[in-house]
């Protein structure tokens, strides 16, 4: 997968919004719900915004670390934050989209 190196705060914005998705995505397709569910619409707005997601029930205890530690990479809402974290740990979250033909 090609993508350029985002260059502006749009840019930049639309990465962290792919990546956040991609994140919600696997953790719903991994488990069959929603990492981030509230009572009300208020307390969905502030799982959503403060990170608030857990990998509880049955299904996450046949989870792999490695594909927990994939959706943790990509809920976090700060692209900053998560590029820096990534650079720390050496991971490569579009290499890892990639197919293995592609890395």
């Amino acid at each position: 997968m090609q993508c350029p190196p985002p260059n502006n705060k749009v840019t930049m914005f639309a990465f962290a919004c792919f990546f956040f998705s991609i994140g919600v995505i696997t953790y719903l397709l991994l488990c069959g719900r929603p990492p981030f569910n509230g009572n009300t619409v208020e307390e969905l707005k502030y799982q959503i915004r403060h990170g608030k997601y857990r990998f509880t029930g049955p299904v996450w205890s046949i989870i792999s670390d490695e594909g927990k530690n994939f959706v943790k990479r990509l809920l976090v809402r700060n692209l900053l934050v998560r590029e820096e974290k990534n650079k720390k740990n050496n991971h490569n979250l579009l290499g890892l989209l990639a197919g293995p033909s592609e890395r």
